[in-house]
Formats: C-alpha cells, structure tokens, sequence
C-alpha cells in the first residue's frame, strides 16, 4: 500500500467482499436452518400423535381409548335410561289393565302386547348392560381353583363365544330384515320391526364388547377381578361372619347375666 487513497480503496473492498459472504453464507444457511427446525418439530409432532392413538407410556391412557370410553358410558347410560322407560311402561300398562278388570269388568287390547315388546326390549338392554359391567351370572367356582393362564383361557372363550353369538344375531336380523318389516303385530298393527329390530342394537354392541374384551385380554389389560368375577360371597367368609356375630352375641348374653348377678349380689348386701 502506498497511499492513503490506495489503503482506503483496499478496505472498501474487503468490507464489500465481507458482506457479500456473509450474503451468500447466510442465504445458503437458512434453507438448512429451515430443515433443521423441521426435523426437530417432526419427532415432536409424530410423538404427540403417537401418544394421542397409542397413549402415554407412563399412564397407559390415550385420548381415544378416553374418547371411546365416554362414548361407551354415554351408549350404556342410555341403553338404562330405555331399560328404565321400559319397566315404568310395563308397570303402568299391566297395572292399569288389571285395575279396569278387576274394577270395571273390561281391560285396554294394547295393554297385553305392548308390555309383552317391552320386555323384549328390556331383555336385550339388559343383556348388552350386563355385558359391559361384566354381572351376567356366572359360576366361578371351578375358576378360582385354577392358575391365571387359565382363567385368562377361559376368558378368551367365553369372550370368543359371545362374539360368536353377537355376530350370528345381527346376521341373522339382517337375513330377516325383509320378513319382520311386513309382519304387523295383531293388535296395534304395528311392523314387528320396531319389536325385533332390537337385536340391530343389541347384536353389534355385544359383538363389540366381546372384541374390546379381546383386545384388552391380548394387551394384558384385563384385571384379576374381571378373570374370577364373584358375584356371591364365599362360603367360608360367610361362615366367618356367622361365627363372629355369635360370639359378639355371646359376650353380650354373658356380659348381660354378669351385670345382673352383680345386681343382686348388691342387694343382698
């Protein structure tokens, strides 16, 4: 360098070719910042997704097990509520109908048949309830003498079977669709279908419990409870409680004669 113009135009060049690197350094650099930014967010997003089907490996829950699940209590609180509607409807129409025959000689026709579709509906209610709530009656007795494998076999095939049944009843209402529709009912004239077609409700609801039962029964979901339900006590606990009231009314009984024998001990003295 050997002027001061010399020098000045030298770093005017170098700050302009400084900034120009960092230009292009800086557009080359963005596009991999941007993929960078989006490979970091896309684990993030999937795990999120991943936790909302699969659930959260702490918990157990997911968002759509608790979505089915109030799905779930929401259908069996309605399926109550009809079971509910139903037995008030019987009661009413058959006490009525037995009033006016006792009181007044003469009944209503609908009276008898409406009650008798009722009962259907009630019937079947209750069982898809009964299913859900795993209270079907139930002889557990050989199930509690053996091991948990098991009982967790005899689960499956029991769940197996009633997907079996639940599946053949909504086929086979379907099969009969066409027949139950023009059948009408002797007294109301009404299509059979608002009768059987009970069956539409109640064949898939069973048939999806017995598979969510299933599914719960592979995923090793299902509770000791659920595997050797007892819905009676056992005997040697009713036993116990038996032998523990006596000898609580024992050491009354005693406790009563002491108190009087010391009464009269006192009036003797």
């Amino acid at each position: 360098i050997r002027s001061p113009m010399a020098l000045a135009s030298c770093m005017v060049r170098l700050m302009k070719s400084r900034t120009s690197g960092s230009a292009n350094r800086r557009s080359a650099v963005a596009p991999v910042s941007a993929l960078t930014g989006f490979t970091l967010m896309l684990p993030q997003s999937l795990n999120h997704t991943s936790r909302w089907i699969c659930g959260d490996t702490v918990t157990g829950h997911t968002h759509m097990g608790r979505l089915l699940d109030l799905i779930s209590a929401r259908f069996i609180q309605l399926l109550e509520a009809i079971m509910v509607l139903m037995m008030l409807g019987m009661l009413i129409l058959v006490g009525l109908n037995v009033f006016l025959r006792i009181g007044a000689n003469s009944g209503i026709d609908f009276a008898e048949e409406i009650p008798r579709f009722m009962f259907i509906w009630l019937t079947f209610c209750g069982a898809v309830v009964a299913m859900k709530q795993n209270t079907h009656i139930n002889v557990s007795m050989f199930v509690h003498m053996v091991s948990r494998p098991v009982q967790k076999l005899f689960y499956g095939i029991t769940q197996a079977l009633v997907l079996v049944c639940g599946v053949y009843i909504t086929y086979g209402t379907a099969m009969l669709h066409d027949i139950i529709y023009q059948n009408a009912s002797p007294v109301l004239q009404i299509s059979t279908l608002w009768v059987y077609g009970v069956t539409y409700v109640a064949g898939p609801a069973l048939t999806l419990i017995a598979l969510a039962n299933l599914v719960r029964l592979a995923l090793g979901r299902v509770t000791d409870q659920e595997l050797a339900e007892k819905h009676e006590d056992d005997p040697e606990e009713l036993a116990a409680r038996e032998l523990e009231k006596v000898g609580r009314e024992l050491a009354a009984a005693e406790e009563a004669l002491r108190g009087k024998s010391g009464a009269k001990a006192g009036e003797k003295q």
